[in-house]
C-alpha cells in the first residue's frame, strides 16, 4: 500500500512541474512590457522546467525501485529482487527494464526543449504578437 502511495506522489509531482511548464509563457507575458523579454525568460525558464522534469521522471524510477528493495547490480532475477515483496517483483522488474530507462534523460530532455518546447513557446508568442497587431489595425481604423 505504501508503494502505491508514493508512486502517486511521485506522478503529482511531475505532473505540478508539467504544468508549471505550460503556465510559464503566459505568466512572463503579464509580467513584462516587452515581448521579445518575455519570450527569451519563458524559453529559458521553459527549458530549465523540462530538464528537471525529466530529470525527476528519470531519478523516481530509481527512488521506487530502491523503495521496493531491488537491487540492480545483481546478475540474475532471484538476486535483484531477493528483498522485494513477493507481489511486486514483477513490477519491480518491469520497472527497472522500462523503456525510459534506455536512454539517459539529458538526451531525452534536450529532444524534449528542441522539438516541444520551442515550438509551444514560438507558437504562444507568435499568437500573441498577431493578436496584439490586429488590435492596434482595428483602433488605427477606428480613429
Amino acid at each position: 500500500m505504501i508503494y502505491k502511495a508514493a508512486g502517486l506522489l511521485i506522478d503529482i509531482s511531475i505532473l505540478v512541474v508539467f504544468l508549471k511548464a505550460l503556465w510559464t509563457p503566459f505568466f512572463f507575458m503579464k509580467r513584462c512590457k516587452y515581448l521579445i523579454v518575455a519570450f527569451c525568460l519563458s524559453l529559458i525558464t521553459m527549458a530549465a522546467l523540462t530538464h528537471l522534469f525529466y530529470w525527476w521522471r528519470s531519478y523516481s524510477i530509481y527512488l521506487e525501485l530502491w523503495w521496493l528493495g531491488y537491487d540492480s547490480l545483481d546478475f540474475d532475477y532471484e538476486d535483484r529482487t531477493r528483498d522485494v515483496p513477493e507481489g511486486l517483483k514483477e513490477y519491480a522488474e518491469s520497472l527497472s527494464n522500462s523503456p525510459t530507462q534506455n536512454i539517459g534523460w539529458p538526451v531525452r530532455a534536450s529532444f524534449g526543449v528542441i522539438f516541444l518546447v520551442l515550438p509551444y513557446v514560438i507558437s504562444i508568442y507568435g499568437v500573441t504578437w498577431i493578436w496584439k497587431i490586429i488590435k492596434q489595425l482595428k483602433r488605427a481604423m477606428q480613429k
